[in-house]
């Protein structure tokens, strides 16, 4: 009895140091521990909920827990641990609970059930864990992932994720729709006023695009100063490019209030989603219609569809026929003569450029129209046309500036070069041309430019050094009176569009002639193109036009044929001096070309 009564003792004492173990561990132990009964009401729960809710520990038990949720989380909450019940598997979920200072803290609330000899639910033993912290450097992470900093709207990522998403799953609504919205002269702003600034209008741009959408619209920035939405609901095709344009415009008008943001237009290109359509494809799409908006000065939204793709193939082929030109020497200059109203004679060329296919035979500058407006191409085009002219010059030899020159094309960008002028220079003097044999051709968009004050110093130098300047075109840009005043310029080319009128319309008859005496009164030299025909040339002539080019004099010759001709106009000034030959002259006494 003795020996029972001293075993019971320790036994006892064993249990009251498990029992007081047990409490310290669950007391100094960070989560809370619970236990529940097989309908899932808390039996049991560690007094460290007092601590994590201001609540006492009997409002907890049962289903009193629940008052601690955020609002939000409880409908999720009970139907995940009603479903738990059901099927018995393990619950590992998280939601917020309020605490003392009824504020909102992250948990993580995970249960196992214990079950007797026939498998039965005898109870459920779980505990609640505080992920605060982990929680919003979960989120963090996410927002860096997927979340534009600057205007916390969908960064690309989110977007492409999202698209990809809608693209996989079967849509009975209709095809996704997508836009790509752009900010035309946002860098101008950038530039002008400062990153902030230019910050500032990307955020005021993205509530606005959000204002003018539903909230179930998808809105996400894509790069610097682009847009996407991706329409909740479709809306068909000739309803999204009617909703591009009123989206477009109502966001120029909201954006005309401001008085930073008031020159910044807004272009948008749509486009829907096809059958086994990955997600690049539908924004290239989308792109490619943005760019035509871009271009076209009317719309200010476009809707990409299989005719624009055509246009993007044709734009395509003709940039790889310009780089293939260049890499073959397929670039040759034609020249077509410019003649003197006065006499009759040659007096000088204008190089216009040609790309000799060995296959197609000679084709027109239209089959590579979209390198000339590549800055980089149309500079890589500028240069090897200007160096095929110097030597076309050099094989003709030098001749005095009474003669004449021959003109050829600069764009801006190559205008744009530093040291252009000294360069030119330097290359002249290599082919031992003298500076008075070439014209220098720009056009009015130059001067309208806003690095006109560098192209001015280029070309004042040029001047200087006895190179000709010719205001190309003129008339059909946006030049002022200011612009071509200030810039050095002998001679202005009347653009065919008035030229071809003369005779049928009394307006162009005026501007013509308006033309012609104010360069006059400034002291500038007057060409017209595109003269076709006698009454054409006759009109000119009386009105005081110097010179005139176009298919009634010449059409544009090649080098060995323009330079039969030329050669033999300036050949009598490589020795002693003889007549100059004209061109032959028809019965009324203007003249023709040789060819």
């Amino acid at each position: 009895m003795a020996s029972v009564a001293i075993d019971k003792a320790r036994t006892a004492q064993a249990l009251r140091e498990s029992e007081e173990h047990y409490r310290h561990t669950v007391e100094h132990n960070p989560q809370i521990p619970w236990t529940a009964d097989p309908q899932g009401r808390i039996m049991s729960l560690s007094s460290r909920w007092k601590e994590a809710t201001g609540l006492p520990v009997e409002s907890a038990i049962g289903h009193g827990w629940f008052q601690a949720l955020h609002p939000e989380d409880v409908d999720r909450v009970r139907g995940y641990w009603a479903e738990r019940l059901q099927t018995g598997e393990p619950a590992d979920l998280k939601y917020r609970i309020r605490l003392e200072d009824y504020t909102y803290r992250w948990v993580r609330a995970r249960a196992t059930p214990r079950r007797d000899e026939d498998g039965q639910i005898v109870k459920w033993y779980g505990a609640v864990e505080d992920i605060h912290d982990l929680e919003l450097a979960t989120e963090r992470l996410h927002r860096q992932a997927y979340v534009d900093d600057l205007t916390r709207l969908a960064n690309r990522r989110s977007v492409e994720e999202e698209l990809a998403g809608l693209l996989q799953e079967p849509r009975t609504c209709g095809p996704v729709e997508l836009l790509v919205v752009d900010l035309s002269g946002f860098r101008h702003l950038n530039d002008r006023f400062g990153h902030e600034t230019g910050d500032a209008v990307l955020r005021l741009f993205a509530i606005l695009l959000r204002k003018c959408l539903s909230e179930t619209d998808v809105i996400g920035r894509i790069a610097g100063d682009q847009f996407v939405v991706m329409l909740h609901e479709p809306i068909g095709e000739a309803g999204l490019q009617s909703f591009a344009v009123k989206l477009a415009r109502e966001l120029e008008h909201r954006m005309d209030r401001n008085t930073r943001t008031r020159n910044v237009g807004v272009r948008i290109g749509c486009a829907r989603s096809l059958v086994g359509d990955r997600c690049e494809d539908l924004i290239r799409r989308a792109k490619m219609a943005l760019y035509a908006a871009k271009e076209d000065s009317k719309q200010p939204a476009r809707l990409f569809t299989p005719a624009l793709q055509r246009t993007i193939n044709e734009r395509a082929d003709q940039l790889e026929l310009a780089r293939q030109a260049l890499r073959s020497r397929w670039l040759v200059p034609y020249y077509q003569p410019m003649i003197d109203l006065r006499s009759g004679e040659v007096a000088g060329a204008e190089a216009l450029l040609r790309v000799d296919h060995p296959a197609d035979g000679i084709l027109s500058p239209a089959s590579i129209w979209a390198a000339l407006d590549a800055p980089k191409l149309s500079k890589l085009i500028n240069d090897q046309m200007m160096a095929l002219v110097l030597s076309d010059l050099r094989e003709w030899g030098p001749w005095p500036a009474s003669v004449g020159s021959i003109s050829i094309n600069l764009s801006g960008e190559m205008l744009m070069q530093e040291g252009l002028a000294r360069s030119l220079l330097r290359k002249l003097e290599r082919k031992s041309v003298k500076p008075h044999q070439l014209t220098v051709e720009i056009t009015e968009r130059v001067l309208v430019d806003e690095l006109a004050p560098k192209t001015r110093q280029c070309l004042e130098q040029l001047q200087r050094h006895g190179v000709r300047v010719s205001l190309d075109d003129f008339g059909t840009g946006f030049a002022s009176l200011t612009h071509l005043q200030r810039l050095p310029v002998n001679e202005i080319k009347i653009d065919r569009s008035f030229v071809s009128d003369l005779g049928q319309s009394g307006t162009g008859t005026a501007i013509v002639k308006s033309m012609i005496h104010l360069a006059q009164n400034m002291g500038i030299d007057v060409v017209a193109e595109g003269v076709e025909t006698t009454e054409q040339a006759h009109l000119l002539q009386e009105w005081g036009c110097r010179y005139a080019q176009g298919y009634y004099f010449s059409k544009p010759l090649p080098a060995d044929e323009f330079g039969a001709i030329w050669c033999a106009v300036t050949k009598p000034y490589r020795g002693t001096f003889q007549q100059k030959r004209p061109l032959p002259t028809r019965s009324d006494g203007v003249a023709v070309s040789h060819s």
